[in-house]
């Protein structure tokens, strides 16, 4: 195998930090036993296969199911310990080649690096799970600016046009990957080119049984090496979507599948729609119809919650909050609270007086608040809960637990349950995950 010339180096190529990300923080650990020993066996056994052109996909050991909203479940494939590594590592053996080339205003297509830190305070809905959350907050920031101080610019009469790709993971093309992987990757590294591909083509025989996978890549529980690839795949068009909009007085900024166009001309919109139509066409992709929104300067600021957010950066604590419920009152306008309810959280309740304090309380243990909460979010719910709430809390997350087919909110809930120490109920919950898993 190129580049890699024994099984030392092999081993020693995943740091001890992947072992803690993959065995020790994923969703289902609970089910993860594996001591360092075995991993390091499984990573041996991984070198062996490859070297001797002996590697299979494994079944993957979970399927996730998250809520996201009018009851539509977002499925996350667990991927095996062992195809886990694989994905990480042909993805690393080919980085240098497709991190590149980065369009101004984009973000999402930065390396997987090898350091890995301990999650923060993620206030995106991006990503699950990453193996350097602090990457994903930095460039979620830095979208954020972008954003931010574009709309600053805007007129009362300019556009802010709002765009989703349809089930972008899913609608990829794999044979269109591999041309654009085969044309900026050198020759020496085709091996890892083919295994790649043998994976994508592979990795949920489960469900495709002896087809093999013609489009779509996993979103699998540690999202970054789909992530980067599906930003590998639009590079092309973010250039051609870019020239465009810089012809057109628009801007063009996109993080993940969300695509932002801020218009000073409106008359251009037909020209730039064509274009980003017939480009994701040639990719095999469309646009989110229903998705497809139009925002003025103090609705867009609304959406995003800017106004709370600089209250925020200013420390005018009750102000932002104060905001925000202006915000969440209305019903003529688009406001993603949860973002807003998230920084808020990562504060802490007890920089806010009690009046607002108590009200953003009644919000962060509504029931649907939490049944799309995971651990992280569990904790910091709790932890700024007074004790004597705080039975409350757990009581709901009991009642939710009985009620709710997501799976994902029941090993959040354990995990969660496990980390308090409050572990009596634990086996009912596991019991009703294996109960969902008949339905």
């Amino acid at each position: 195998m190129k580049f890699i010339k024994n099984e030392e180096e092999f081993l020693n190529f995943f740091s001890s930090s992947l072992y803690n990300k993959i065995i020790k923080e994923s969703t289902i650990k609970i089910n993860r036993k594996l001591n360092k020993r075995e991993y390091k066996n499984i990573i041996l056994n991984l070198y062996k296969e490859l070297k001797n052109y002996e590697y299979r996909t494994d079944v993957i050991d979970e399927k996730l199911f998250t809520y996201k909203t009018n009851n539509v479940a977002r499925i996350i494939p667990i991927l095996s310990v062992k195809d886990e590594l694989l994905y990480y590592f042909v993805c690393k053996m080919l980085e240098d080649e497709i991190a590149v080339n980065r369009t101004e205003n984009t973000y999402g297509g930065w390396r997987i690096g090898n350091k890995i830190k301990i999650e923060e305070d993620a206030e995106i809905e991006y990503v699950y799970k990453s193996y350097n959350p602090t990457l994903w907050n930095e460039n979620w920031k830095e979208f954020q600016n972008i954003l931010f101080n574009k709309i600053q610019t805007l007129d009362d009469n300019d556009m802010v046009l709002k765009l989703d790709i349809a089930n972008f993971y899913d609608n990829i093309n794999l044979s269109l990957l591999e041309k654009k992987l085969l044309v900026s990757v050198p020759v020496e590294k085709l091996e890892f080119i083919n295994m790649l591909m043998y994976f994508l083509r592979n990795w949920n025989l489960k469900n495709d049984r002896y087809h093999l996978k013609s489009v779509g890549i996993p979103q699998n529980e540690f999202g970054d090496q789909s992530r980067l690839l599906a930003n590998f795949y639009l590079q092309n068009y973010d250039k051609i979507v870019k020239q465009i909009c810089d012809i057109s007085n628009a801007v063009y900024i996109r993080y993940a599948d969300d695509q932002i166009i801020i218009l000073k001309e409106n008359e251009k919109l037909n020209n730039i729609m064509y274009v980003i139509s017939r480009e994701l066409n040639a990719l095999g992709l469309n646009l989110n119809a229903s998705k497809v929104k139009k925002y003025n300067k103090e609705t867009i600021q609304i959406l995003y919650g800017i106004p709370v957010f600089k209250l925020i950066d200013e420390q005018k604590y009750d102000e932002a909050v104060n905001k925000f419920f202006e915000f969440y009152n209305r019903e003529d306008v688009d406001f993603n609270y949860t973002s807003s309810l998230k920084r808020f959280l990562n504060i802490g309740l007890d920089k806010f007086n009690m009046s607002n304090r108590n009200k953003l309380k009644s919000i962060i243990t509504e029931y649907q608040f939490v049944r799309e909460s995971n651990e992280y979010y569990m904790r910091k719910i709790y932890n700024n809960l007074l004790k004597e709430e705080r039975g409350d809390f757990i009581n709901l997350i009991y009642k939710i637990s009985k009620e709710t087919t997501y799976n994902a909110f029941h090993y959040n809930a354990i995990n969660f349950f496990n980390r308090i120490n409050v572990t009596d109920n634990i086996d009912e919950i596991i019991s009703r995950i294996q109960e969902i898993k008949m339905l």
